[in-house]
């Protein structure tokens, strides 16, 4: 039996923050750049006259979700990350002048949990936190502060008819920054790439959840999981002569312990403003929970006081 083969060019880019040109980065420079990393402060404590912060690294990435009242400037992460945070830093890389990032050069920005609207998903089984940032955005530019402000938006989440499409495994990349200050990293998070370990298309454990052998670190927790193919297979071995780009999941959690121990790695630690000891873990797989999840925002915001 002869195999159709199936020709289109399809090219799906991320959307551009307004006021900068298009393609004047690569797509997976881009991607690179839509990542922020998050450190909170969880808890201070007082010890030999000296005050010592608690707190956690994770990782989060720009979203812009449409609403009926116009695209809410966002940043995903997850409600572990930052649901018993007194306060939130975000570390952003400078910018010059055309948009384009200053690798090197870190821009921490602060802000006071009461400070900062956060919604979490409405789902309590669902790991995802929304952070509005439209206040953040608008503070940069009284402050005549320039960021690598790169956004994702829903255009790159695929839907149903798209998922079922993909193959039983699929190379992926994670996009996420390892816990600590690491100056020498450039400001940039670490791109790890593995397999799905289970379908895509499908619902690990009735949960919109799938599976994926990639190497997990403390601090990835919030960190976009990415499919980009050129000239690929789909599920059916149709050939198609093409590149695409989807963001398919978030990871939130792992399993260890021979798949039995669901886990979420995130260290609560004493924040020196150090480098911290290795982030490192080994487990035997991460859960990443599906893109999809982050449309179920729409409704919450939506109800939000402008």
């Amino acid at each position: 039996m002869k195999k159709s083969c199936y020709l289109f060019l399809v090219l799906l880019l991320p959307v551009v923050s307004p006021g900068q040109a298009k393609n004047k980065l690569g797509m997976l420079e881009y991607l690179v750049n839509a990542t922020v990393k998050i450190q909170t402060v969880d808890s201070v404590i007082s010890k030999d006259g000296k005050e010592i912060a608690y707190g956690g690294y994770s990782t989060g990435f720009f979203f812009l979700l449409d609403t009926r009242k116009g695209k809410v400037p966002s940043i995903i992460t997850t409600r572990t990350a930052v649901q018993s945070a007194q306060s939130l830093s975000f570390f952003f890389l400078e910018a010059d002048t055309a948009g384009l990032p200053l690798y090197g050069k870190q821009r921490q920005i602060t802000i006071a949990r009461k400070d900062l609207p956060i919604l979490f998903h409405p789902e309590e089984n669902v790991d995802l936190a929304l952070i509005p940032i439209n206040p953040v955005l608008d503070g940069l530019v009284r402050q005549k502060i320039r960021i690598s402000y790169h956004s994702l938006d829903e255009s790159i989440i695929p839907s149903d008819s798209v998922m079922n499409t993909l193959n039983v495994t699929e190379d992926l990349m994670m996009i996420g920054h390892p816990s600590g200050i690491r100056p020498e990293f450039n400001g940039v998070p670490f791109i790890k790439k593995g397999v799905s370990a289970t379908p895509i298309f499908l619902d690990y454990q009735q949960q919109k959840e799938f599976l994926a052998d990639i190497p997990l670190f403390d601090g990835a927790a919030g960190a976009p999981v990415i499919l980009y193919q050129i000239n690929y297979n789909d599920r059916y071995d149709r050939r198609t002569i093409a590149q695409r780009l989807f963001l398919v999941g978030i990871n939130y959690g792992a399993l260890s312990d021979g798949y039995h121990k669901k886990t979420v790695p995130r260290l609560t630690q004493v924040l020196s403003g150090q480098e911290q000891a290795s982030a490192e873990k080994v487990f035997d797989a991460a859960i990443i929970l599906k893109s999809q999840k982050i449309l179920d925002f729409r409704k919450l915001l939506e109800t939000l006081k402008k």
